[in-house]
């Protein structure tokens, strides 16, 4: 029986097998793919966002004729991060906040684009097509400063809390 007298209840002797009976304690919930997906969805977006940043950064990179073949690479860790923030913005339902950045990456994708279909006709270095390279790598630059922006007002004003414990 415990001790309620002292400061801390003490019970030297655990009464009752309740305690370690499989009987009594509840089953864990199944786990299923689709929750785990649901639960996770911003995280997921957030990878397929950075790689489809990181992958609009190389198609920007493959239409510019100078080689500076080190600037996509030394600017993937930061593009990256962009993606993340776009993917966690959307998972949290902050459309508001992240409205701007999907406007930077529909414009530089625009820019790819016309690019493209101007690299069909004109076989030799183009002022025009470096001009739509220009403005879609400072597109995507604007997508992944106002994604990293767009994250840390959110996060600073209402920060993501822990979901209640079910009982």
């Amino acid at each position: 029986m415990p001790d309620f007298a002292s400061r801390r209840p003490i019970e030297t002797e655990k009464s009752g097998a309740y305690l370690h009976e499989r009987s009594h304690i509840p089953a864990s919930p199944m786990a299923s793919p689709v929750a785990w997906a649901r639960s996770n969805a911003g995280f997921l977006l957030g990878v397929a966002f950075g790689i489809g940043l990181v992958a609009v950064a190389f198609t920007t990179r493959a239409s510019w004729n100078v080689h500076r073949d080190w600037v996509v690479p030394a600017l993937i860790p930061p593009i990256v991060a962009g993606g993340v923030c776009i993917g966690h913005l959307i998972g949290r339902r902050e459309l508001n906040a992240v409205f701007p950045a999907l406007l930077f990456l529909a414009i530089s994708v625009a820019f790819i684009g016309f690019n493209a279909m101007r690299a069909v006709y004109v076989d030799r270095p183009d002022g025009l097509r470096d001009s739509m390279t220009i403005v879609s790598a400072l597109s995507l630059g604007l997508t992944v400063g106002a994604a990293l922006f767009a994250s840390v007002w959110v996060e600073v004003r209402r920060p993501t809390r822990a979901p209640t414990p079910e009982l």
